[in-house]
């Protein structure tokens, strides 16, 4: 009986389409899946739909670029190649088959995840200070938050104060509110629990001490005896790359030592500590800011190994106030590369250069970059590296098309194309480059804004388009809608404006009152031909207000002979809009006193000596409240005097960082905001602190400048920002941001600490295209300390064994054939400034000699060495095989290559060439001269594998390049089913053969076959095929399964379902994996 019967076969893996196949989430709480997609499918409608099968239940789809329907929306980014979607409130329902789809005019390119929704108890809740600092002074409020940041939602918060005579429940949320009020006795402890339907966690103790009971206290908050130190709990990094952690301090410490330390407790390693204001170990580097009351670490070249938990801590004479950090280090694919134009224009007149860098900001390094040139029949590789050098000699004539791609161990992305056209002319060529026609413009491609605020973004532009019409649109392609565009410099229309800067080659495109409609792709163009244009995703989203602000509008906090002041209350971030209201502390509970943002304070207001006032800001995202405002009635004379005290904080109609840094010889730039009332306002900026305050340069509309200083007003944003150049040490102490009001005068107290700061190692950079020169090409070297006061004095030295001197004053080194005289030389760089000097690594350059020629190749300390290089750090998994290129310079094509293993002061060789190929054990090389490169395998990888190697040529100097080999065991991946028999039906007898493999995971693996019964698992085989044939059959329904395990775990594959069709001999079956069948 013939039954013709296919299989929809569930791939792991599909060209089109692919993502996690099992994605896990938690009751109540979001997930997030990203499906990615190949190139071709960048325009077409993505979806998400419910089911396996042809009927799979389309849940939201895009529309344009996004969708949403309840719970479940999706975004497309076509720029990364992913489409994501997000399922909020997951539900015990939701687990399931889902598919990520395209929607195409031929198949629907498909793939199909499994969502797992289970619940999941509370971890144990994490302390952390809503509240500035925890430490509060004269009645402020001290308010500590409690989040259990696992577990199924939704989660009861309670807070517990511990007594002798047992715990006392004080309030069933998250957040505790400590103040004067609270407390009856000189010390108090506090504990939060958080519980749902799986169970209930308590935190750490909070122990609270009061070290002042005057009217009003003050007191001093620890949890688990910490004080003093905060910052992030957990931060993450991606191997290869840098991080930064910010470790923010109290007051009273800022002179003493920082440190940086790996563990826990009292088995914390030091890693680093501050010796005055800095300290460097190795990879890790401190610095303090005593003025802003913070200490960086700084941890380069991150590895897997850097994971794991860490403090920030503070030496003292007494107690070591400590905060524990932990650090997450974790491998990341690639983001899709952005071009950016290293030359001062993208247009090349009468033969110039034009230079475009390919940089992906995300993933994990090494990145490896190559340039491509395609046309409409071919694509072939251009440059190896991230820099592209266009000029009429390569360019030939003819229009050219360029695109890069960006890759890591984790895969590849490509970039945008880089279109060039060319413009002939009698004996010269000119020619334009454009970036996707976007190539005049630069902006931010993802901007971030905040409903009823405003938002203003920057587009960037070639000089050659100072005189042309700038315009904002909503949409990416030609027939975009223009919103706005300047008529001379500037334009408005509704709550959009622009305004265009020719000097600075920038167009601002402000956007008030932002709704969430706004959300979308925008375009910054220029009205010419052709029409560059640059496109910008605008996200705007809701957001929760920050803790309120207080300020005095009235022009002191002191009241004398009856007058009145004036409070104002201000969240200064959150979506609009944002409810205040006053309140007044009293024994008896808090009283409400008004509706609005502005405390009107007065001798009728009191009835007693001392009242104390909070202020709440609330949106539709939650609410919050401020520190205390005191008042303390120092006459009751008619008419009275009182004096008010806000805990710390600044001005309401004013306000910027009170503390700001700065370098010798560099510039800031000091941003100070100010409440909308004063848009029309001249702004200035002044010397001293006293009324006396020399003014040192203020707005002359929108702008001003005065020597070294300048000024700039953005009324839409609510800002004025001043840049002091050159900064000097004299420049040192406190200003003030002012206003300038036909009342009162709204000021704000800023100091500027300035410091001379020793440069950092000069890095070695090159100017020319390449390192190699050949045929008597120059090449030319850069040397720069990216920090340290200025002036910097940079002097380039030739040393030898006998001998250093002085070959060139200045930061730039130019080699050629007539310098070099046919030798080998090696030189370094130096740096100082007034704080000291530092050298750079060396620069050895090898010549070699022709008949009435030279060539020769600059390495850099072998890290990139113009004769070989190749990566720097590869990983490999245990039992599996690993592939290393190591590429070379055309002059070593002919010569012998070899691998060789670091000892303690030799290299061992494993491997050399004979010829073209070499073979050593398990370890081989095969050199392809026409490529440049030779490549190392090592099959059968060991952990005792790991270690330093060498690439290397056997040549006079033997050029070499340093490998950093890491061998790790890796857990399997769920064993992936196929048929290795022609299909998966059988019939009159014939036989299906299954196969289970698991893809990843550190070698042997073990695979085992099992039959699901109703009795329990019965197991079949141990290796990885099933042999499906009518003998094996006893019931008409059988079910399979196989297990793939290493001594890192087991993993179970999907289900294999046979059916019998006909029970006939002999008979005919079908097989189904996971209920997926044609």
């Amino acid at each position: 009986m013939w039954i013709p019967i296919l299989l929809i076969a569930s791939l792991p893996f599909s060209g089109a389409v692919w993502a996690k196949r099992e994605v896990r989430g938690v009751v109540g709480r979001a997930i997030t899946i990203d499906c990615h997609y190949a190139a071709e499918n960048r325009s077409h409608t993505k979806y998400w739909c419910r089911g396996r099968s042809l009927q799979c239940t389309v849940l939201v789809e895009t529309n344009g670029q996004h969708g949403r329907s309840g719970r479940v929306s999706i975004t497309d980014n076509p720029a990364r190649g992913t489409f994501t979607v997000t399922v909020d409130d997951l539900q015990d329902g939701d687990t399931g088959w889902y598919r990520c789809g395209i929607t195409t005019s031929a198949d629907h390119p498909i793939f199909n995840v499994y969502l797992e929704v289970s619940d999941e108890p509370v971890s144990v809740p994490v302390l952390g200070f809503l509240s500035p600092a925890n430490v509060s002074c004269l009645g402020g409020s001290v308010t500590v938050s409690c989040e259990s940041v696992r577990g199924s939602l939704p989660i009861n918060y309670s807070w517990y104060e511990k007594t002798p005579s047992g715990d006392s429940k004080i309030s069933d949320n998250n957040a505790l509110d400590l103040h004067c009020q609270s407390f009856k006795h000189q010390h108090h402890q506090y504990y939060c629990t958080a519980s749902n339907q799986h169970g209930s966690k308590s935190s750490e103790m909070v122990n609270m001490s009061i070290f002042s009971s005057d009217v009003p206290c003050s007191v001093l908050v620890k949890i688990n005896g910490t004080v003093a130190v905060w910052g992030k709990k957990n931060v993450t990094g991606d191997v290869g790359r840098a991080i930064t952690i910010d470790c923010h301090y109290a007051t009273e410490y800022r002179s003493h030592t920082k440190y940086w330390c790996r563990g826990w407790g009292r088995q914390c390693t030091d890693m680093v500590e501050t010796n005055g204001q800095h300290g460097r170990s190795g990879r890790v580097s401190i610095t303090d800011i005593p003025a802003l009351r913070i200490f960086t670490v700084t941890v380069e070249d991150l590895h897997s190994g850097d994971t794991g938990r860490y403090i920030c801590g503070i030496r003292t004479s007494a107690d070591h106030p400590m905060f524990s950090v932990h650090l997450q280090v974790s491998d990341e694919p690639v983001s899709a590369p952005v071009l950016r134009y290293l030359s001062a224009a993208n247009a090349s007149r009468l033969g110039g250069s034009v230079s475009v860098s390919c940089e992906s900001v995300r993933g994990s390094l090494p990145i490896r970059y190559t340039w491509f040139e395609k046309n409409e029949h071919w694509v072939s590789t251009t440059v190896y590296g991230n820099q592209l050098d266009l000029s009429c000699e390569i360019l030939g004539g003819q229009h050219r098309q360029y695109y890069c791609t960006a890759s890591n161990n984790h895969g590849t992305k490509s970039s945008e194309s880089l279109n060039v056209k060319v413009f002939k002319g009698a004996g010269t060529c000119s020619y334009v480059t454009e970036m996707n026609n976007a190539g005049a413009l630069r902006v931010e491609s993802e901007v971030h804004g905040v409903v009823g605020r405003a938002i203003t973004i920057d587009c960037h532009y070639a000089a050659v388009y100072r005189s042309h019409t700038k315009f904002w649109c909503n949409g990416t392609s030609r027939q975009c809608t223009h919103a706005v565009e300047t008529n001379g410099e500037h334009g408005q229309s509704g709550r959009v404006s622009m305004s265009d800067n020719p000097a600075r080659g920038i167009f601002t495109v402000t956007v008030e009152d932002l709704n969430s409609g706004d959300t979308g792709w925008y375009s910054c163009g220029i009205t010419t031909p052709g029409e560059p244009t640059f496109k910008v995703h605008l996200q705007v989203s809701e957001e929760p207000v920050s803790v309120p602000v207080l300020g005095c509008l009235s022009p002191d906090n002191v009241s004398c002979l009856g007058g009145s002041v004036t409070v104002s209350c201000e969240s200064v971030r959150g979506s609009l809009p944002i409810n205040h209201t006053w309140y007044e502390k009293t024994p008896s509970g808090d009283s409400k006193i008004s509706d609005n943002n502005a405390l009107d304070l007065h001798c009728q207001s009191f009835k007693h000596q001392h009242h104390q006032y909070y202020c709440t800001a609330s949106n539709n995202k939650g609410s919050k409240s401020s520190e205390m405002v005191n008042v303390s009635i120092s006459s009751n004379d008619v008419s009275c005097s009182f004096l008010v005290k806000i805990d710390g904080t600044v001005s309401g109609a004013v306000w910027a960082k009170r503390d700001v840094r700065g370098v010798v010889g560099t510039a800031t730039t000091i941003d100070c905001y100010y409440a909308a009332e004063y848009r029309s306002h001249t702004k200035y900026w002044c010397r001293g602190m006293s009324l006396q305050c020399t003014v040192l340069v203020e707005t002359n509309e929108q702008h001003g400048r005065s020597g070294r200083l300048s000024i700039t007003d953005n009324p839409a944003r609510g800002i004025f920002t001043v840049t002091v150049d050159d900064l000097q040490d004299g420049d040192t102490g406190w200003y003030r941001c002012g206003i300038k009001t036909s009342a009162d005068h709204p000021i704000l107290n800023v100091h500027l600490e300035v410091s001379d700061e020793p440069m950092s190692a000069p890095v070695l950079r090159y100017l020319s295209p390449a390192n190699a020169s050949h045929l008597g090409g120059s090449v030319s070297v850069s040397c720069e300390s990216v920090r340290g006061s200025l002036p910097i004095h940079y002097t380039w030295f030739e040393k030898n064994e006998h001998w250093v001197s002085t070959t060139v004053s200045g930061n730039q080194l130019d080699l050629s054939c007539e310098i070099l005289e046919g030798q080998h030389r090696q030189y370094y760089c130096r740096a100082s400034n007034n704080r000291g000097t530092k050298s750079s690594e060396i620069l050895n350059v090898k010549v070699f000699k022709g008949a009435g020629t030279c060539s020769y190749v600059t390495e850099i300390n072998n890290a990139v060495a113009g004769a070989l290089w190749a990566e720097s750090e590869v990983r490999g998994i245990v039992g599996r095989a690993i592939t290393i290129d190591c590429h070379y310079a055309a002059v070593y094509r002919s010569h012998t290559k070899y691998w060789c293993r670091e000892t303690s002061r030799q290299c061992t060789h494993v491997v050399e060439t004979n010829g073209k190929r070499g073979q050593n054990g398990t370890v081989s090389i095969t050199d392809n001269p026409a490529r440049g490169i030779f490549t190392v395998t090592v099959e059968d990888l060991h952990s005792g594998d790991t270690g330093w190697y060498k690439c290397g040529i056997t040549t006079p100097g033997e050029p070499t390049f340093k490998v950093h080999l890491q061998v790790s065991e890796e857990p399997v991946s769920v064993p992936v089913l196929g048929c290795l028999s022609p299909a998966n039906v059988s019939c009159l007898g014939g036989s299906v053969t299954v196969s289970c493999e698991s893809i990843r995971g550190s070698l042997p693996i073990n695979h085992t076959w099992y039959e699901k019964t109703p009795s329990g698992d019965s197991k079949i085989s141990d290796n990885n095929v099933l042999d499906l044939h009518c003998q094996s059959f006893k019931h008409q329904h059988h079910q399979y399964y196989c297990t793939a395990s290493n001594n890192n775990g087991t993993k179970s594959s999907e289900m294999v379902n046979v059916s019998i069709t006909s029970s006939d001999v002999p008979c005919s079956f079908l097989v189904k994996f996971n209920g997926t069948g044609k």
